[in-house]
């Protein structure tokens, strides 16, 4: 069929990228990555700060060898910015790299250095002294940053010795950029590396929620599936999953086989007082008050066997001890024979039963246990829908390949939150269940014959029309190994 056909590339892309991002979900690749970014911001920071006190330094070594330089160079004193010109000039035949000397006269006329370099002072003649930074392209077009110190002369000029510090900080800054871009490819790392393991660590909680999933579903035999060579929290998490289950299931075994083994033993001991009682009362010598108690405890006795002989099926059909016979069944011709079977019933509550197939679809079943499945869900059914009202039998495919054979009724419905609980055995809802006969075993027997047949009882709202909301209970046996047969697209029987 078309919905069980393989996945194509796209879809396990798909699924293999939405895996990936519910990775970054997780709780542990969640605190990896914070504690990388922290890590980086941490780093940053004190690259930052390092550069700026490296900086510092620097600022401090080139101011000293400014003030060592004019220091050296200084007698008597400077008389003129000519003399000072002359001494530069002399020193230029030993050249320094990154070293620089500015002299300008009173007029603001450059007797020595570069000619740009007095423009980009950007000051007064009368006021430039001190320290100055000055950032200028060179003749070469070369960008410069010089750091010096201006020194006033006696005949007004000016002489300005300083350092290009421009390769040197370039030299300092690349280092926060390295570090940041090596911190950078560390932390994708980490979240990369993070992302692996938590893909593997979802992909194993993820066998155990299925598997727990499974098991809540009513498949006792669901187990976590061990990996070879693993042995962290989570296979041991998936062993203790496992263990217990082993022993609900154990638990619940034992409480069956209690519950199973009284009902067999009452079996005797009840017919024998049901006959007995049944003797005297066919007697008559008792008078009639005794006669009307005699007739309770008879009504009595035969309910509790009734109920011991639902007990004992119900063990019987979950153990596979009883007779059944899986064979290709039509679903429509089951349906009509339940509804027939409920006619006069359905008749004397004033309810109208149909049956509707989509298709002449089979199931493959046992054709008692099915009948008597649907039978009891009928039946349920007819107890607490509203007079007047419709309860429909319908079979009807489903999309994963399976059929669902079930009852919708229009009565009050079964609370979302109690729908697990009234497939337990004994267990009778007093809002739906007051002054209504039964023993609270008719969805045990149903569950239980829908479990022999690998399949899963469904409790769902009606819904009759869209927006109409929820008017009634939908119980529906979900079944595989379904198959369809040429028949007309429908079949609709009405019975009233």
């Amino acid at each position: 069929m078309p919905w069980a056909e393989a996945p194509g590339a796209a879809g396990t892309e798909s699924r293999g990228l939405a895996r990936r991002l519910q990775a970054l979900g997780a709780g542990h690749v969640r605190q990896a990555t914070a504690t990388a970014f922290i890590f980086l911001l941490v780093t940053l920071l004190t690259m930052a700060s390092g550069a700026a006190l490296i900086e510092g330094v620097l600022n401090s070594h080139v101011r000293e060898l400014v003030l060592n330089t004019i220091q050296a160079q200084e007698t008597a004193g400077w008389k003129s910015a000519e003399d000072v010109a002359l001494a530069r000039r002399a020193q230029d035949g030993e050249p320094r790299e990154g070293r620089s000397s500015l002299v300008v006269d009173a007029m603001g006329s450059v007797r020595h250095g570069a000619p740009g370099l007095w423009p980009a002072l950007g000051c007064e003649l009368s006021r430039c002294h001190g320290w100055h930074r000055v950032r200028w392209q060179g003749p070469g077009g070369q960008r410069q940053e010089w750091l010096g110190l201006a020194v006033p002369l006696a005949d007004g000029g000016l002489v300005y010795d300083a350092y290009d510090v421009l390769p040197m900080l370039e030299r300092v800054r690349v280092l926060p950029l390295i570090a940041g871009a090596g911190l950078f490819v560390a932390v994708l790392l980490s979240i990369v590396a993070s992302m692996r393991f938590g893909a593997h660590s979802l992909a194993r909680v993820e066998d155990i929620r299925r598997t727990l999933q499974r098991y809540a579903g009513g498949e006792s035999a669901a187990r976590v599936q061990p990996r070879a060579g693993e042995h962290d929290e989570l296979e041991s998490l998936a062993l203790s999953v496992n263990q217990a289950l082993d022993r609900i299931n154990t638990v619940m075994d034992e409480v069956r086989a209690v519950s199973s083994h009284l009902a067999h033993e009452l079996g005797t001991p009840l017919t024998r007082l049901h006959h007995r009682l049944f003797t005297v009362f066919e007697a008559g010598n008792a008078p009639a008050a005794v006669r009307d108690e005699m007739v309770q405890a008879l009504d009595e006795v035969e309910r509790i066997q009734r109920m011991s002989n639902a007990i004992l099926r119900i063990g019987a059909v979950e153990s596979g001890r009883c007779q059944h016979q899986f064979e290709a069944v039509p679903a429509s011709a089951l349906l009509n024979d339940v509804a027939d079977y409920f006619q006069p019933l359905a008749e004397q509550r004033g309810v109208t039963v149909q049956t509707r197939a989509a298709t002449e679809w089979r199931v493959h079943g046992d054709r008692a246990l099915l009948m008597q499945a649907l039978s009891n869900l009928l039946d349920n059914a007819l107890k607490y829908a509203h007079m007047g009202k419709v309860i429909e039998l319908y079979a009807v495919p489903r999309g994963d390949g399976r059929i669902e054979l079930g009852v919708a009724d229009r009565g009050p419905g079964i609370a979302p939150l109690q729908r697990e609980q009234v497939r337990m055995r004994f267990v009778r809802l007093e809002s739906r269940d007051q002054g209504s006969p039964g023993y609270g075993l008719g969805l045990s027997l149903v569950q239980a014959i829908v479990r022999l047949h690998g399949g899963s009882l469904l409790l769902t709202d009606n819904i009759t029309e869209k927006g109409a909301g929820a008017v009634g209970l939908k119980a529906a046996l979900i079944l595989g190994q379904a198959d369809r047969r040429e028949a007309p697209e429908s079949v609709e029987v009405g019975n009233s």
